[in-house]
């Protein structure tokens, strides 16, 4: 007969994030450009583990610490768009719908895109790593969108993004609302 083992786990980890970014209005009369940059950290560390239920079988996996400095360039052209209801959007009862396209482009700084997970069997024997892929350090993104004014205070947004790397291809759709005080 063969071996018939599963191995579990359960690893844990924290991320830390932080971003500073900013944006500005510019009225091209009917249209509204808005280029926008932000800056952003972020460090995941996942903690060292060894799995169980597989007897010698079982990995001791050591902790990996990944660090991630990323800019972000990007403009959005906001068009005049249509109000579904009867009186208008946010000074009445019906939604204000404006379309949106934007591009972005993100920069990873840190340098670090890969990063090596040390594993071991843990009934004894040589260490080996594992490479991985983060992210390239360029990226380009865009999409187009909707911003939907409800009332006064409540809007909301629908946005597609698509991410293209050198080696990555990403697909996101954002939904999302707005509650002003």
């Amino acid at each position: 007969g063969g071996i018939n083992r599963t191995a579990s786990a359960s690893p844990d980890g924290h991320l830390f994030a932080a971003q500073l970014g900013g944006s500005l209005d510019v009225d091209l009369g009917r249209s509204l450009l808005r280029p926008w940059a932000s800056l952003r950290y972020a460090r995941l560390t996942r903690n060292d583990y060894t799995e169980k239920d597989a007897g010698d079988l079982n990995l001791t996996v050591g902790q990996t610490e990944v660090d991630s400095l990323r800019s972000t360039l990007g403009l959005t052209l906001s068009v005049p768009g249509f109000t579904l209801g009867s009186t208008g959007g946010r000074s009445g009862t019906g939604i204000n719908i404006t379309p949106e396209l934007t591009a972005a482009w993100y920069h990873e700084f840190m340098g670090q895109n890969r990063f090596d997970m040390v594993s071991s069997l843990a009934g004894g024997g040589h260490p080996f790593a594992s490479t991985q892929a983060i992210r390239d350090a360029d990226l380009f993104g865009f999409g187009p969108g909707l911003d939907l004014g409800i009332t006064k205070t409540v809007s909301g947004y629908l946005r597609y993004e698509g991410i293209l790397g050198d080696t990555s291809m990403n697909h996101n759709l954002y939904a999302g609302i707005t509650v002003r005080f």
